[in-house]
């Protein structure tokens, strides 16, 4: 952990999220009363971790009720009489699997990082929580982080008078590990190797980020 005063570091930020605190000389105070907008609802939103679209759900789930009723050969053969019929049960369908992705990816993202928590509080209670830390880089990670997020987010130039904790993204345990290994690449997020790859750190803050400038990418 750092102490850091009027420290310059990068932050990529989604813009529909509030909007109105993103703005040039505007100050924002992180602390443990701060979620982090993006990990703390994708986590814990509706209680659940995950985020239905009911309409695709129950569309889908017809579907797959209505092939079960007449029968996989029948229900197939039935559509192809009628072509926009046909193109509708398709859509359903991809809209169902995309549904289904979308529940996958939130399923690993809860699984990752309840892990990261727990094995942060158990082994490291003193170090930044990820769910209340206001996520930034420095200069020699922008690139790294632009190919990541640079589709989806903003990137803003800050000044931090704070705690910074350096961790490292190439080190986030995956979905698939087993609690052996996912607990090794817990370590090594939270205290990386000095043979790291640099370009990967990611750094937690709280503390009070002074907004200089939003930087065109």
């Amino acid at each position: 952990m750092e102490k850091v005063e009027n420290k310059l570091m990068y932050h990529f930020h989604k813009p529909k999220i509030k909007p109105e605190e993103w703005k040039v000389d505007n100050e924002i105070i992180i602390d443990n009363n701060y979620n982090s907008p993006l990990l703390y609802n994708s986590v814990y939103r509706n209680g659940t971790g995950l985020w239905i679209n009911e309409d695709k759900f129950e569309s889908a789930t017809f579907i797959s009720e209505e092939m079960v009723e007449k029968g996989t050969d029948e229900y197939m053969l039935s559509l192809l009489d009628n072509k926009e019929e046909y193109l509708k049960r398709v859509k359903q369908v991809r809209d169902f699997l995309d549904e289904m992705c979308g529940i996958l990816r939130d399923l690993s993202i809860a699984n990752r990082e309840l892990g990261l928590e727990d094995y942060r509080i158990k082994h490291h209670p003193e170090y930044l929580s990820r769910f209340h830390s206001l996520w930034v880089c420095e200069e020699k990670q922008l690139e790294y982080w632009k190919k990541m997020l640079n589709k989806k987010c903003e990137l803003y130039e800050l000044s931090l008078t704070g705690n910074l904790f350096r961790a490292n993204a190439a080190y986030l345990p995956n979905f698939g590990f087993s609690r052996e290994v996912a607990e090794r690449y817990s370590e090594e997020y939270w205290n990386p190797p000095k043979n790291r790859d640099v370009s990967k750190d990611e750094f937690l803050f709280q503390g009070k980020a002074r907004i200089l400038r939003k930087v065109i990418m």
